[in-house]
């Protein structure tokens, strides 16, 4: 039997393994946006899960935090662009 050896195949294996063996969530192409080079629903559920301590701290201070990392809108618990400048909890009391 022949081996698949194009690189099509070798992607699809690598998601395979990160999806089925390693706990990664596979995202959809229409989530990701190109002006942001990010899923951003998908960044503020990994910061919200694995950091909620600081999570917490950036929506106590967004007013004086966020505003120099773009685009806010917390009510819906999305941060538009994360600023290279915007260190999360980085000066936070």
């Amino acid at each position: 039997m022949a081996i698949n050896t194009t690189e099509r195949a070798f992607e699809q294996e690598i998601e395979w393994c990160l999806v089925n063996e390693n706990g990664y969530q596979k995202g959809s192409p229409a989530d990701y946006d190109r002006t942001l080079a990010m899923d951003a629903a998908a960044v503020i559920a990994f910061v919200k899960d694995t950091q909620p301590k600081e999570w917490a701290k950036i929506c106590k201070n967004k007013d004086r935090v966020l505003p120099q990392a773009g685009h806010v809108n917390l009510d819906q618990g999305r941060v538009g662009l994360l600023h290279p400048a915007f260190a999360i909890g980085t000066g936070l009391p």
